[in-house]
């Protein structure tokens, strides 16, 4: 648990919190000389119990705090840009320390990814000598406490956010993230659920089917044995115990497969965490997908062996599907449904998300089952002028036939790995658009505009990229004040926080008006643009009346529009736009946003420094490379799920090719027995298993393209991008995998001799 305030701790808290064991740090910006050089950096001064969880490596071994004792701890990059080596001195605020060790990593640094500013690390004692506690001067305050595992952290929190300075320290646990992450890791959080979620279809679809293909095939050795007189039930006993011998041979694989797949992707994810963690299969996971893959081939099992115990052998015996009583069908589809809520529930953790994602696919079936009948429909009186096409086309349509099943089954499964690939495309695409190879990699805050004439001298490519930094508070909307009185968690979204405003009514690239036919109308003079998120926190909408504070004054104004921001990245975004004229006079800071080649970015701070030495500096670069790097390890992780979605669907499609195959072997045997040749057999086979996997690839890349399209825009709030490689891929590769299955499947058929196969059926 950590408690964090840019203002020293009231003394109610202080009090609060000295009964638990607990670390503190204080965390501000300052420049740091050397004899050669000025640097920006993060000072960090941490008490001698930091940390409470986890360490600080240094190079060469050794501790943090005995470090500390003798000097500065600093992270590489501070020597590299200061050309420095251990045993030298540098001067911090007033004191000159020597440098006495160099961390390697910080436990407690969000993501790993994030930092902007090199770190430097302070004794705490040592701080007051710096004299950087200056009254007003920015810095964090943060107490982070060790509780028994005995004690309720949800109850501690709730009694420190009690006695909590409103809006100024904020308690953070656990279970809630310490401030806000980039869209993009959430993005990937969220995508690893849809991946849960898509990997619990591909199981379903996967296990139904083979199943299926399974019972399918001993249809006619279940007719026979019915006819020597063997009982239903000594039937399903028989069945089910070889079936079941069968499930557990192929769960064993998979749990192996896992096991071995599962330290792969913790190499990935890892440093995304800001823990350290060893990745392996649990077994509350292995015993989960146990279950799953079990119950799933049960349900199967019992879908097709109802149907079978009642079937007569010599309908069996005819080849005819078994079908179970309509009672049996609806309590087997709600076992199915109930099936799938809780496996989502597992691999969610969220009951309502489980349920949304529970009735989405039901409608993504639903709707496949919809167009598979009406494609049916629509192409039956399509006669193709080839014969060994007509035939095969002619027993797609065929109404007794089972081809259309499975059409629906296959393109139930191309729909999600077909889902699964254009979102983690379009999720690619964001991200590469967030990092784009011109982001700005020097940021300039602090800057007071009767100077800004002369930074502009110093850094001539901010020209043209000077923002205002203004801040302001809503004070009431439509006459109705905000309550500021109960406190504020962590979480909490109200209009009660600060909002960062901006002037000007020019539209940024990476956002649209949602309501309002404009930015500003013109209409009135004191009109206020925002954005969707503070429309959802504070109520307002287009003709709402709001009561901002700026700078202390009060600002009434009229909402004239809601603007949507496509993404973050970054570019500067503004939760409220004000038109210049109004705002032209009010106090203010601006802040510049620009990219320098990195070589240049050193010398210019030093400039900075010494000409303007109230203005804040931030290199960039480093936090650019860094998460460059992690989007490469996120997209190679995203590929490697792919892959396993691939191969998992590939199960399907070798379970579709089987259902069909006691059918296709039949009317093999009918072609010849009137004279057809084994080139007219292959050729008719393969143009089936052409049009089948051509018929579901098509109409799974249609609906999935639509379901992406809906992902973007709705959850991921990313464009839809523009994918030509991937859409080929998607219209070819499952109609190629669908025919080279078929196609290897059926040869066995080309060989067989008429009357073998039509004894059967005498």
């Amino acid at each position: 648990m950590a408690v964090t305030s840019r203002s020293p701790f009231s003394d109610t808290l202080q009090r609060r919190l000295s009964r638990w064991p607990q670390a503190r740090t204080t965390e501000l910006f300052t420049v740091v000389t050397s004899n050669r050089d000025t640097l920006f950096c993060k000072l960090k001064a941490v008490s001698p119990d930091y940390p409470l969880y986890g360490a600080v490596p240094l190079e060469g071994g050794g501790a943090l705090q005995p470090a500390l004792r003798r000097g500065l701890v600093v992270e590489r990059r501070v020597l590299e840009r200061l050309g420095l080596r251990l045993g030298d001195r540098v001067r911090v605020g007033d004191s000159l320390l020597p440098v006495s060790a160099v961390a390697l990593s910080e436990p407690d640094r969000p993501l790993g990814m994030f930092g902007i500013a090199p770190r430097l690390f302070l004794a705490e004692k040592k701080l007051p000598a710096t004299g950087l506690l200056r009254p007003g001067s920015y810095r964090e305050n943060k107490v982070m406490l060790k509780l028994a595992p005995a004690i309720d952290s949800a109850q501690v929190a709730g009694e420190l956010r009690e006695l909590a300075v409103a809006d100024q320290e904020q308690v953070d646990c656990w279970d809630r993230l310490p401030g806000p992450l980039r869209r993009m890791v959430s993005n990937f959080l969220l995508f690893l659920d849809l991946l849960a979620g898509f990997a619990v279809c591909l199981c379903a679809f996967g296990t139904s089917m083979a199943t299926q293909a399974w019972l399918r095939a001993r249809a006619s050795s279940v007719a026979a044995s019915r006819s020597l007189g063997a009982t239903p039930d000594w039937i399903s006993m028989h069945l089910g115990a070889t079936l079941f011998c069968a499930a557990a041979g192929a769960v064993a694989a998979g749990l192996v497969g896992a096991a071995s797949l599962v330290p792969l992707t913790g190499t990935w994810l890892a440093p995304l965490l800001p823990v350290a963690v060893q990745a392996r299969l649990s077994a509350s996971a292995a015993l989960a997908g146990t279950v799953v893959a079990v119950w799933c081939c049960a349900l199967a099992a019992a879908w097709s062996g109802s149907g079978m115990r009642r079937q007569a052998p010599a309908a069996a015996l005819r080849g005819e599907a078994p079908r179970p009583r309509r009672l049996t069908r609806w309590s087997l589809a709600l076992a199915a449904l109930a099936t799938l809520w809780g496996a989502l529930r597992l691999s969610s953790g969220s009951s309502s998300r489980a349920a949304g994602w529970t009735l989405g696919l039901l409608l993504l079936l639903g709707l496949v089952r919809l167009a598979v009948g009406l494609a049916l429909r629509l192409t039956r009186g399509w006669k193709p002028g080839n014969l060994a096409v007509r035939i095969a086309w002619t027993r797609f349509q065929w109404h007794g036939s089972s081809t259309a099943g499975v059409a629906w089954s296959l393109t139930c499964t191309l729909l999600v790995l077909g889902l699964f690939a254009q979102s983690a495309r379009a999720l690619q695409e964001g991200w590469i658009n967030t990092l784009p190879a011109d982001a700005p990699n020097l940021w300039c805050g602090e800057i007071d505009p009767a100077r800004a004439a002369r930074f502009l001298e110093l850094v001539p490519a901010a020209r043209g990229h000077l923002y205002p930094a203004l801040r302001v508070r809503l004070e009431s909307v439509d006459g109705e004040p905000i309550d500021r009185s109960r406190p504020r968690l962590p979480g909490d979204e109200d209009g009660r926080r600060e909002f960062r405003a901006g002037q000007g009514g020019a539209l940024d690239a990476d956002e649209r008006l949602v309501s309002g036919g404009e930015v500003f109308s013109g209409a009135d003079p004191n009109e206020v643009s925002i954005t969707e998120e503070v429309a959802r926190q504070t109520g307002l909408r287009v003709g709402s009346r709001a009561v901002f504070q700026l700078q202390g004054l009060p600002l009434e104004v009229r909402v004239n529009s809601v603007r949507h921001i496509v993404r973050d990245n970054f570019r500067p975004t503004f939760d409220c736009l004000f038109p210049d004229d109004l705002v032209r006079d009010a106090p203010r800071m601006l802040f510049a946003m620009c990219r320098l080649p990195e070589a240049e970015i050193g010398p210019l701070q030093a400039r900075l420094a010494r000409a303007l030495p109230a203005v804040t500096s931030l290199d960039l670069s480093f936090t650019l490379r860094q998460v460059g790097g992690k989007l490469k390890e996120l997209t190679t992780l995203l590929q490697f799920f792919g892959l396993a979605g691939w191969l998992a669907g590939l199960s399907t499609l070798w379970s579709s090719a089987v259902a069909t195959r006691p059918e296709t072997l039949r009317n093999v045997a009918l072609w010849k027995a009137v004279g057809a040749s084994p080139a007219f057999v292959w050729r008719c086979l393969a143009a089936e298993s052409c049009l089948l996997g051509g018929f579901c690839s098509l109409l799974a890349f249609g609906l999935s393209g639509a379901a992406t399209a809906a992902l973007c825009a709705w959850q991921f709030e990313v464009p839809y991008p523009m994918m030509p490689a991937t859409w080929l891929l998607l219209l070819l590769l499952p109609a190629v995998s669908v025919a080279l299955v078929g196609a290897w499947l059926a040869r066995p058929a080309l060989n067989i001799r008429p009357a073998s196969a039509l004894r059967h059926d005498a």
